[in-house]
């Protein structure tokens, strides 16, 4: 499959959300230092991702229940903002569902440096960098190895994820003007408070 499959309904996945789902849907993102992390279940043919902002929670624990046996979650939540929690409750989700840690399929994607930071004395790690680090060094902490990943780099990046084959479609964009007004247009669609 090298097309987005017509039959499938398209779910977009905003900043600070994930999509864990049964049943066969194509979920859509885009990214620029944000880090999407997917996950499928061959046997259960169950897959999700999540668009977190940042590499952690820095307040303690979440906090929040395990999902419910078999439970598929669709939605925001303040702890989706970070990879290190988004990636915790993806596995609890899975977990609810009956499928070993041992036996999901684990991809990244994003992370870009999106914005200039050279000419600073010392450096920065950005933001992209600690993403990745920090996605790399949860799941190594559970013993899991990414299979595939796309990450780094200065641009940004369309992803659609099949929950129900695993498959990852990337498309690499790059950052001009034409690629902030189109995430300026997809994103403004939120109640402003």
């Amino acid at each position: 499959m090298n097309t987005i499959a017509a039959d499938l309904q398209v779910v977009t996945v905003k900043p600070g959300e994930l999509n864990i789902s049964a049943r066969p849907v194509a979920l859509h993102t885009i990214l620029g230092s944000c880090l999407t992390v997917t996950m499928f279940s061959p046997r259960m043919h169950i897959g999700g991702i999540c668009h977190a902002l940042l590499p952690h929670l820095r307040r303690g624990d979440p906090g929040g229940g395990k999902p419910a046996a078999g439970a598929a979650h669709d939605g925001r939540d303040e702890e989706f903002k970070y990879v290190d929690s988004a990636i915790k409750f993806m596995l609890e989700s899975f977990s609810a569902y009956g499928v070993a840690e041992d036996e999901i399929e684990i991809k990244t994607f994003g992370g870009a440096d999106m914005f200039e930071s050279s000419g600073i004395p010392g450096g920065i790690v950005t933001v992209g960098a600690q993403n990745i680090k920090m996605a790399g060094e949860f799941l190594e902490s559970r013993h899991l190895k990414i299979v595939n990943s796309d990450v780094g780099g200065r641009e940004g990046r369309v992803l659609y994820f099949y929950t129900h084959t695993g498959e990852c479609l990337v498309r690499r964009i790059i950052n001009t003007g034409i690629y902030r007004a189109y995430l300026k247009k997809l994103y403004n669609n939120y109640n402003r408070y």
